[in-house]
């Protein structure tokens, strides 16, 4: 019999005030406790920066994979379930985006986000699963004011991953006014031309590898 497959949530925050962050990681915490297969290990912590707090996530873990859920986001039920049947080692799924004050019911239907070059931008959602021996090879998140979670899946990438959607797994996916998620155009250009340049030899070398 195959060994059963494990893995971790983890809910990270950062700041000098963990006191409005756990107002947003309840529901991310219960999204979790609703999952119709319950992770192996869920991971809630509070650090000083977030990159600190999901490194630290991710070394504490002992799981064979890995999913980061921002404390303000959520998991659909069958989102774990899902995420193991699937395949490839950046197991990426669709979003669905919730708007203040709207309810989920009332939210625009999920979507895989539209596939595209990878040093050209991201459209794998935070919560995309990984391995963690990946995670751990390439050290985890780097220190960016955005898009952190792009850098990491170009490493994870340039390491050989492949990228592999998931669409009956559903990220809900918050939006939050003043979030450093939407961030000016000129400062998102500028962060997007900093991690491309950085990683692309090394993702370029990886295409030619396959």
């Amino acid at each position: 019999m195959a060994r059963r497959q494990s893995v971790a949530v983890i809910i990270a925050t950062f700041g000098k005030d963990v006191t409005e962050w756990n107002g947003y990681a309840a529901r991310a915490l219960e999204s979790c406790t609703r999952q119709r297969r319950q992770p192996d290990e869920v991971i809630r912590i509070h650090r000083a920066t977030l990159r600190q707090a999901r490194n630290a996530g991710g070394r504490l873990a002992r799981t064979d994979y890995l999913i980061f859920l921002d404390a303000d986001d959520e998991l659909d039920p069958f989102y774990i379930e899902r995420m193991l049947e699937g395949s490839g080692e950046l197991r990426y799924p669709k979003v669905r985006y919730i708007q203040p004050g709207q309810k989920v019911d009332d939210a625009e239907p999920a979507m895989l986000l539209r596939e595209k070059p990878i040093l050209t931008g991201n459209w794998m959602v935070i919560g995309t699963m990984i391995e963690r021996s990946d995670f751990l090879l390439v050290k985890g998140f780097d220190d960016y004011p955005f898009y952190e979670d792009w850098a990491l899946w170009l490493k994870i990438y340039a390491a050989g991953a492949r990228p592999v959607p998931v669409p009956e797994a559903v990220y809900i996916a918050h939006q939050r006014p003043g979030s450093r998620n939407q961030p000016e155009s000129s400062e998102s250009e500028r962060i997007t031309y900093e991690i491309a340049n950085r990683f692309r030899e090394d993702v370029n070398r990886r295409i030619e590898r396959v």
